[in-house]
């Protein structure tokens, strides 16, 4: 009997002249935090070295997009996100996170076509991520982006930058799993999320403890969110001026709206209003340098 993946293969290539039903989009190549450079777990090579392989980043052994929004597979990706990864990488709480994605290892270009949102969770290791298994996790979400000033998507960005997260500097110090996420819209009513994890040790902080907040089980967050299933295409709006002026980013409120309505207290402020952090590949990667160990 032919494989999931397969099917999903086989479909694609007969609907090659109609509409495409999934898209590959979904790597982190690159990965930068408190001024260090992570590469990030590429399928087409990493996977040929296995246990040999030491990142941050979990791996993610294709490039297709999730389906099945009940499935583990909305934590951490298609593959195997679910096996930790072999490092972790520190990151002071109050910086950000830069992440480059592309289809794939050294290819920097995301395709032009792809609109929606950008979106990071975070899941407590409760200890050592590298032991940590996702499934049955609950999440916190830290950081959205959706519509831009200039009415276009936050995922537009991406064709030719990176997307920079910041770390809530509420966020008490200890290993998280950071999840860090694409919704692509382009194609009505099917929604192709790419979630993608790698393993963090927050420095500083304050003293939000996720697990004492209202937290999210992806198997369940999205199945009747506002802004999953869309036709971005036929919003009259967008056909007049190639833009959009509103859409409901799907998910839970992020941390910072979490504390300033009472969910939970910290001693250090709140993480400040969502800001749009988009980088340019050369200034982000400039000084990129690899980590081994």
């Amino acid at each position: 009997m032919p494989s999931i993946r397969h099917s999903l293969l086989a479909l694609a290539a007969a609907s090659a002249f109609t509409v495409p039903l999934v898209r590959a989009d979904g790597f982190i190549n690159r990965i930068e935090a408190d001024g260090v450079g992570y590469d990030g777990y590429d399928a087409w090579h990493d996977a040929e070295l296995r246990d040999g392989v030491r990142k941050i980043v979990r791996a993610k052994e294709t490039t297709y997009p999730v389906s099945n929004l009940r499935s583990q597979d909305m934590n951490c990706g298609l593959g195997n996100g679910d096996s930790p990864a072999a490092l972790v990488a520190d990151v002071t709480a109050g910086s950000n996170i830069t992440v480059q994605w592309g289809p794939a290892m050294g290819n920097f270009t995301y395709p032009d076509d792809e609109d929606g949102p950008i979106m990071m969770y975070a899941a407590d290791c409760h200890g050592d991520c590298t032991t940590f298994t996702p499934s049955g996790a609950t999440w916190v979400k830290l950081y959205d982006v959706g519509l831009l000033p200039d009415g276009q998507f936050a995922n537009t960005k991406l064709v030719n930058g990176s997307w920079s997260f910041p770390v809530p500097d509420s966020l008490a110090p200890g290993q998280y799993l950071f999840q860090f996420t694409i919704l692509g819209l382009n194609i009505a009513n099917i929604p192709h999320f790419y979630p993608q994890c790698a393993q963090f040790n927050v420095l500083g902080g304050g003293s939000t403890n996720i697990t004492s907040l209202p937290l999210v089980d992806m198997t369940e967050v999205y199945l009747n969110a506002n802004g999953v299933y869309v036709d971005l295409w036929n919003v009259q709006e967008h056909i007049d001026t190639g833009k959009w002026s509103t859409y409901d980013i799907p998910g839970p409120a992020i941390l910072d709206a979490l504390l300033k309505s009472g969910a939970a207290s910290a001693s250090a402020p709140a993480a400040p209003a969502a800001k749009n952090y988009w980088v340019s590949a050369a200034s982000a990667w400039s000084n990129r340098v690899r980590r081994w160990d």
